[in-house]
């Protein structure tokens, strides 16, 4: 018995032994299998996931590029280039201005001078508005990085700065604005150098992409640069070491040494340390401004971009405690698996131990089979799945990419195969052109929506150029096909028969060296091109207007240069308009005004005190080019609009009527007569002035008023008067007429019988007319060569059912608007004097009225009401005595400054008449 026990334990041994050892080496290369494969699933769609988003930024950032020389190339910016004048300066303002407001990955676009000095700087502020900044703002970069690489790289080449904060005056701005820089060197046509293009991308948006794919269980999704520091870190604290001195230790390098060794030295891949699981991708940024999708080692030199940063580096980071969980999990079954497998096999063993050897292997043969049969089908089916997430993050990048090109409704973006066939036509192309996508696509080229004329001309070019015949589709992709793009503009013929200016940016899409077809991107230029064409045309009737002038006329910037100047106004310091032109208005002066100009004018643009700005005609000296001293009258009226703020001057050599005042103060008892005669007219001509103002001032739901007329010993040329206008409406218009007489009291007459109830000038058949339309018959109806006088004039118009008033001014001093526990408001828009031709155009303002709000009309013999110390009655005066008298009705509120004026003037009659309209607005 007990040799049949040993010897059945013997054989199931024998059987049991072998079996188990071979399941454990079955189940052992099966598990390395498994695990390695695992290991290999583990991290697949944070791979994929930081492909697509590099794949994403890398074409955002060739955008960039593609805008940036598509606005270098632009009509509007190579007429600066080859002209670079005020005007033009103007019309890339708006250019830069509708850039920065239509792409959201733009924070500025700035226009630099060969010395550094910003031109023109368009961006975007806090609360995502696109403006202008003012020129005063306007900085110097020449000693900053991108603008020195830019000033040394070729035609047509690009740099790209390296990914870090924005710094405002030396400083990094905060809060942190992080942002990358393309910098364009431009060239006229002649290749003379003219300055730099820069684009601010917003460096926020491009970290913010991949913000989207973070919170998945366990990984961190990181960004740093080609020197290991953080873009986007563990924390934000950890962030922009390479910055901020205080945290320069925190990089890759120190937080992950092992693996940023490995990471430095490769473009992608993966790699496992004790810090964890890191796979990771690189983003090339010159080869991206290309449209180059494959980064490849060594390459980071290419013609046409320098980058600051040799790449950005995408990193998924699995950390050590979650990446031994994942591993542990991959084990844990194998273990089980071995243990419940033992040990079925020795109960089986038990059971089998006397079955035929033979029939044991088959049946062991069939097991293995049938397991690795399961095995084979459970790493298809992760194969699928792992595919399926592929595909799918695919189909995602693909709808983001069609998503970008059809939401640019203003844009039209078509695309061709090699031969013109349109391939895309998409939602821009529809609503500019009116075609719908599914008549174009497949079925026409280009051609369809140009003039024939026009591709015909362009055709015999370039024939011409080339040397063999160019014609039909060939016209429009030629020079992108020789040069890589080409930028024209072109008229597109809309569906309804209309046409469009258009601009149209041509390049080629490659496929390694083939070409696959072009892809056209234009924008609508048809209003840029008529607001040029008035513009131009404004400006030669100015220049007619200036040119025939007698008298000077002088334009000047914020910074004290000439910009214009007539034949009359250069001749009378003994120039020719050419030689001052750009030069400091100083050198025409006497000193001391020559040297403490620049003084004066900061001291005007900083606290609105004038001199001689806005204060009408006043006597100065003048410096010729010989040196002497003469006498001149001048006028300087201040003109602001959107995007230009500039002074304009009017002078007249009064040196001959000096020596006539001179000699009249010699003649005899004769003149005594003359001059008794002279002032009968003179009262005469007062008294016709006074019969002009209104008798009483008129009462209305909404508001009182009152006037006050304290006139000169001289015939002056201040007029008002108040309108009734249709739908209840007041109108109300103020003129004060340039010197003295009975010459300036015919303009007020002139005046005062156009601006009747019910005039053409006042209103037509549609009801009253706006201010500025107002003001611009006016102002064509009192021509300067006509009663050589120009005047100042403003005009308002009070609704009261929604208490609002529409001003405009023409060179007029502004109106004070006074609000309890509230600085005071200026209503000072408008334009030039009235006389010139309305070289600016005016505009209107609108502007809500309270209850208690007091509004002050005023004549500049208010504010340069003299004592006998020379010193004027000024603008802050005037401001505090309104302020105090906020509580007074308008008679009261006048009152005060009767006597204000009074006692500062010491009871000496005023030089020019003063003339002050006070409305207080209640609920009534």
């Amino acid at each position: 018995m007990k040799k049949t026990v040993l010897s059945f334990a013997r054989k199931t041994l024998t059987l049991t032994v072998p079996v188990v050892a071979v399941f454990a080496l079955v189940l052992g290369i099966t598990g390395i299998a498994l695990y390695d494969y695992g290991e290999r699933l583990l991290g697949e769609p944070q791979s994929r996931q930081i492909e697509v988003e590099a794949a994403l930024i890398a074409s955002r950032l060739e955008e960039a590029a593609s805008d940036m020389r598509f606005l270098a190339h632009s009509h509007t910016m190579n007429t600066w280039l080859n002209n670079p004048t005020f005007d033009q300066l103007e019309l890339l303002g708006f250019d830069f201005l509708h850039l920065v407001r239509d792409k959201d990955l733009l924070l500025q676009v700035r226009l630099l001078g060969i010395n550094g000095d910003e031109l023109i700087r368009a961006e975007v502020d806090a609360a995502e508005r696109a403006f202008l900044r003012p020129v005063q703002d306007l900085q110097n970069k020449a000693g900053r990085t991108y603008f020195g690489l830019a000033m040394e790289l070729p035609h047509g080449a690009l740099h790209v700065s390296r990914f870090d904060l924005n710094m405002e005056n030396g400083l990094v701005e905060r809060p942190f604005r992080p942002t990358v820089r393309l910098s364009m060197p431009l060239f006229d046509d002649e290749n003379i150098r003219r300055g730099v293009l820069v684009f601010n991308l917003r460096g926020a948006a491009i970290l913010d992409w991949l913000s989207e794919i973070s919170g998945q269980e366990g990984w961190q999704f990181l960004v740093t640069n080609d020197q290991g520091y953080w873009l986007k870190g563990p924390a934000p604290d950890q962030e922009w070491g390479f910055m901020l001195p205080q945290r320069a230790s925190e990089n890759m390098g120190n937080a992950y040494p092992d693996a940023w060794e490995s990471i430095s030295w490769s473009e992608s891949g993966r790699i496992a340390t004790e810090e964890g699981l890191f796979i990771f991708t690189s983003i090339l940024p010159s080869r991206a401004m290309l449209g180059m999708r494959s980064p490849h080692r060594g390459s980071a030199e290419l013609s046409g971009v320098e980058s600051g940063d040799t790449r950005w580096v995408l990193v998924a980071h699995l950390p050590p405690g979650e990446l031994a969980r994942h591993t542990a999990s991959l084990g844990s079954p194998l273990f089980i698996s071995f243990g419940v497998g033992s040990i079925i096999i020795i109960l089986f063993s038990l059971l089998l131990v006397r079955v035929h050897e033979r029939l044991v292997k088959a049946k062991n043969h069939e097991e293995n089979q049938s397991k690795e049969l399961v095995e084979s089908v459970m790493k298809m089916g992760e194969l699928v799945k792992a595919n399926r997430r592929v595909i799918s993050q695919l189909h995602e990048a693909n709808a983001k990419l069609e998503s970008v090109l059809h939401a640019a409704t203003q844009v039209a973006v078509i695309a061709t195969d090699p031969h013109g066939t349109i391939t895309m036509f998409n939602a821009g192309a529809e609503n500019l052109l009116g075609y719908p996508a599914k008549e174009m696509i497949g079925l026409h080229t280009p051609e369809a929506f140009h003039l024939p004329e026009e591709v015909k001309e362009r055709g015999q070019e370039l024939t011409e150029a080339l040397g063999r015949e160019v014609a039909g589709f060939e016209v429009f992709v030629e020079s992108a096909r020789q040069g890589g793009f080409e930028s024209r503009e072109w008229t597109f013929v809309r569906k309804d028969g209309s046409r469009l200016d258009m601009e149209l940016v041509v390049t080629p899409i490659r496929s390694g060296m083939t070409t696959t077809g072009y892809l056209g991107i234009a924008v609508d230029v048809t209003q840029r091109n008529k607001a040029l064409r008035q513009l131009e045309y404004n400006r030669a009737r100015l220049d007619g207007i200036v040119s025939a002038a007698v008298d000077g006329i002088f334009t000047m910037d914020t910074r004290g240069f000439i910009t214009t100047a007539n034949k009359a106004g250069a001749a009378l310091f003994g120039y020719a308009p050419e030689e001052i032109v750009g030069r400091k208005v100083n050198m025409l002066m006497d000193e001391p005004h020559r040297t403490e100009h620049d003084r004066y004018l900061e001291k005007y643009l900083t606290s609105g005190e004038p001199s001689v700005i806005n204060v009408g005609g006043r006597e100065v000296p003048g410096c010729r080019r010989d040196g002497s001293i003469f006498a001149l009258e001048l006028a300087v009226s201040e003109v602001r609009t959107e995007t230009q703020h500039f002074f304009t001057g009017i002078m007249r050599d009064i040196t001959e009527r000096k020596k006539a005042e001179k000699a009249l103060m010699q003649a005899n008892k004769a003149l005594v007569e003359k001059q008794r005669i002279l002032d009968e007219d003179m009262a005469a001509a007062a008294q016709i002035q006074l019969s002009l103002l209104p008798n009483k001032a008129p009462t209305a739901r909404g508001f009182s008023m009152d006037w006050l007329f304290l006139p000169s010993n001289h015939v002056g040329g201040d007029v008002f008067n108040i309108l009734p206008l249709p739908g209840g409406r007041i109108g109300l218009y103020l003129i004060d007429v340039s010197g003295h007489g009975p010459a300036a009291a015919m303009v007020t007459v002139s005046v005062s019988q156009i601006m009747q109830p019910g005039s053409e000038f006042v209103q037509d058949e549609r009801g009253h007319l706006e201010p500025d339309e107002v003001l611009r018959r006016v102002d064509r109806a009192i021509p300067l060569d006509r009663f050589d006088r120009f005047c100042t004039m403003f005009y308002m118009i009070f609704d009261p059912a929604v208490r609002t008033i529409v001003s405009s001014g023409a060179g007029h001093p502004p109106p004070i608007l006074a609000r309890p526990g509230h600085p005071p408001i200026p209503l000072s828009a408008g334009g030039t004097v009235i006389g010139l031709g309305e070289p600016v155009p005016f505009v209107s303002q609108r502007t809500e009225v309270r209850k208690g709000d007091v509004l002050l009309l005023y004549t500049d013999g208010c504010t340069e009401h003299a004592n006998s110390a020379g010193q004027q009655f000024g603008h802050t005066r005037l401001e505090n005595v309104l302020t105090a008298s906020l509580h007074l009705e308008p008679d009261a509120i006048l009152e005060q400054l009767r006597l204000e004026l009074e006692r500062f003037g010491e009871g000496a009659e005023p030089e020019d008449d003063i003339s002050l309209i006070c409305i207080k607005f209640n609920d009534d």
